[in-house]
């Protein structure tokens, strides 16, 4: 926590993998009036350093003064947080697409929402087309190369040829083996941290079951859930219309059936098959 002026702040984090609904999520709990959850601001890149540092050989100094260098940071995180939210937030959020660890913010609330790792490659692999610019897999790759020139001339070319979506076998190993260790990473942190405040969330359960997961996300967050608005149509997730060249382009559930091909099968269960399994997305192959 954190004073500013006469009013108290306090502070959560939101995390979880791209394109799993990070961004919806910080819509979502942006309803309250208590609440604003910002992003994405990556201070995970400041603390990895920091942890780095502090806990180095060359970093001299006892336990509790390597405590006081890390609060330090923290506490600049949290001014940063402060600064950029609206004056009458209560509840301040840093919403990341990241692994939980490093953490940013020790003692505060921690959500991560989990979605199908199939369903994060189609999203991630439409990302990719629509900003070539954040992957280097175009240029690696001629299969990719073609379909982005396809997609570029007719951003309605997926749609019509499914097939072609995932035919690339490093966009695929790439993005599903970077969803498996997400997982597993968080997955270790939760449990080799038990005095770490977290819920995970799957984005499927709260898609299908808003109106009574959202309240007891509020109420995890300590805040009045009857205080919050309800969503409207925009912000709600599984939108009919297809947006191929846009960030927010559908986030429907079981998408990927579309979009998968014999291939592509093989090659999600030899990255990452059991992670669907671990998180209840799968209890028998094949599929």
């Amino acid at each position: 926590m954190i004073s500013s002026g006469t009013q108290t702040k306090r502070f959560f984090a939101v995390r979880g993998f791209p394109k799993s609904g990070v961004q919806w999520l910080k819509t979502l709990l942006n309803l309250h009036p208590q609440i604003d959850c910002l992003g994405e601001f990556h201070f995970q890149d400041i603390m990895q350093a920091v942890y780095q540092r502090v806990h180095s050989p060359q970093c001299y100094g006892d336990v509790a003064d390597k405590q006081k260098s890390i609060r330090y940071f923290e506490q600049a995180i949290e001014r940063c947080l402060v600064d950029a939210a609206r004056p009458n937030a209560e509840l301040i959020g840093d919403s990341t697409a990241a692994p939980l660890a490093p953490v940013v913010l020790r003692g505060v609330p921690h959500l991560v929402i989990v979605r199908d790792g199939r369903d994060v490659l189609v999203s991630r692999a439409f990302h990719f087309f629509s900003h070539p610019e954040e992957s280097t897999l175009f240029e690696r790759s001629p299969v990719m190369s073609r379909c982005l020139q396809r997609f570029q001339s007719n951003p309605g070319h997926f749609c019509d040829h499914p097939e072609e979506l995932l035919s690339s076998e490093k966009l695929v190993r790439q993005t599903v083996r970077g969803w498996r260790m997400h997982l597993e990473a968080d997955r270790k942190t939760a449990e080799r941290n038990p005095r770490l405040v977290v819920k995970f969330v799957r984005y499927e359960d709260l898609q299908r079951e808003l109106w009574e997961l959202l309240p007891r996300l509020f109420e995890f967050l300590d805040v009045d859930p009857l205080q919050a608005k309800l969503p409207s149509d925009n912000e709600l997730p599984g939108q009919p219309q297809e947006s191929p060249a846009t960030r927010n382009r559908k986030g429907s559930v079981g998408d990927w059936r579309k979009y998968f091909q014999t291939q592509t099968r093989v090659w999600f269960e030899e990255e990452a098959g059991d992670e669907l399994t671990n998180h209840g997305y799968l209890d028998q192959f094949p599929w």
